[in-house]
């Protein structure tokens, strides 16, 4: 684990013991031999029997997460044996048919205890403190690039020389730019999405003036939150404040005679101030039943699972009172299956009885003209998408775009641009995957 320490504190699905069925058996990374069922189930508790044997060494351990869509239990295995674990079970009526259906998921560290603290402690490294303010500290910096590196194939080397700024009047409306913090949070985003980037703008000219347009969040390290347009010059002082890591992609001539700069002032001029599309980010990355989920070194072949996702998103809903789900899932979950206002745990019960699983949920497109509780939701890469489809450049194919369902990575590839060139950061960026994809 030494080499890939980052994300090992995730745990991995192991099965799911469901009331009734036959008992669910897996291995681990200490005891070979493990299986468990459903020893007992009342009303208000459920005690699973777990049989653990088979030790690689005399001390080693086993440590899991059990979840249901209402309830997280952290338990680890000492000894050999037969153990009974017993769970509060909640009085909702779309908790226990939860339950009784797909039963307690078995999330399995596949590292020691010791490790997952250890592995807790890297994750933690690549995000502070430079998510919480302007300026990235070289070794977190340097801990985010070594993370690029394993994680994604990503390799940015020091650059030799400043990166060179485009003149304000080469940049024309419907450029598009690419950019990376290494501030943990985008490279992550990087790694979930195949992509060399965190994040993207757009440039759109109004009445003469050039502005960079994006759809963000204010934090630590920008002022300003939602749909925004910002000054050329300013843009550029305050990405080079943030240690942000740019690169200009021109559009290509015959593209860019397609661009209405006027339409895309408009729809600018229409959404500006609407808040970041929290509502539906997950679903232009997450958009088939389970190749989407990130997966980690060496070999890539433990990811994360969607059957463990679920519930975890439950539980969410119910600690946090419905708050993040509503601000991440439940509104997308009740668009897609025609119902309003049924919490996390409700949508799987719905889609349940439509015999619809959470992975056949998820794959459902998102739709351009689905309207959330803040009007439209628009991440990043959605809103230049949209800009560029208002303005034209997609011509005939304008209503085969859903930009929703779009992720940084599927609007690099398209073949719109002319070239690419870095024009802020310390370290040499460049988007591999630029332009791959045919129309």
């Amino acid at each position: 684990m030494a080499e890939y320490p980052y994300f090992r504190c995730v745990p991995m699905m192991a099965g799911s013991v469901v009331p009734g069925a036959q008992p669910v058996t897996w291995t681990n990374w200490c005891f070979r031999n493990n299986s468990a069922v459903v020893k007992d189930i009342t009303a208000t508790t459920m005690t699973l029997e777990f049989h653990v044997g088979d030790a690689r060494s005399l001390l080693c351990t086993d440590s899991y997460m059990f979840v249901t869509t209402s309830s997280v239990k952290l338990h680890t295995f000492l000894t050999s044996g037969r153990h009974l674990v017993t769970f509060s079970l909640s009085k909702g009526v779309a908790d226990r048919f939860d339950v009784d259906h797909s039963g307690v998921r078995i999330g399995q560290f596949v590292v020691s205890p010791l490790n997952i603290l250890k592995a807790l402690e890297a994750t933690v490294s690549l995000f502070v403190p430079a998510i919480l303010k302007p300026e990235i500290p070289e070794h977190v910096a340097a801990t985010n690039l070594d993370f690029l590196a394993k994680y994604r194939g990503l390799y940015m080397e020091p650059l030799s020389t400043p990166p060179v700024v485009p003149n304000e009047a080469e940049v024309q409306s419907g450029d598009m730019f690419g950019g990376i913090r290494l501030d943990g949070l985008d490279t992550m985003l990087a790694w979930a999405m195949g992509s060399s980037t965190g994040h993207t703008a757009v440039a759109v000219r109004v009445d003469g003036e050039l502005y960079v347009s994006e759809s963000t969040t204010k934090d630590g390290y920008w002022p300003t939150d939602g749909i925004q347009k910002t000054p050329w010059k300013q843009w550029i002082a305050q990405v080079q404040k943030a240690d942000y890591h740019w690169v200009w992609l021109p559009l290509k001539p015959e593209v860019r005679a397609h661009f209405n700069g006027s339409a895309a002032a408009a729809v600018l001029a229409q959404h500006l101030g609407t808040p970041y599309g929290t509502q539906n980010m997950l679903w232009s990355w997450i958009d088939t039943a389970a190749d989407n989920y990130p997966c980690v070194p060496p070999n890539f072949d433990k990811c994360l699972d969607p059957r463990l996702v679920m519930p975890l998103f439950g539980f969410v809903d119910h600690l946090t009172k419905g708050l993040v789900g509503g601000l991440m899932w439940t509104q997308a979950f009740n668009k897609r299956l025609g119902t309003v206002n049924l919490t996390t745990a409700e949508t799987f019960m719905e889609a349940t009885k439509r015999k619809m699983q959470f992975s056949d949920l998820t794959a459902i497109p998102e739709k351009d003209d689905w309207k959330y509780s803040s009007g439209i939701s628009r991440m990043c890469d959605a809103w230049v998408c949209t800009v560029w489809k208002e303005a034209g450049i997609f011509g005939d194919l304008r209503d085969q775009f859903q930009c929703t369902e779009s992720t940084n990575w599927d609007i690099l590839t398209l073949p719109l641009f002319s070239k690419q060139q870095q024009i802020s950061g310390k370290y040499r960026m460049y988007i591999h995957e630029l332009g791959s994809k045919m129309w």
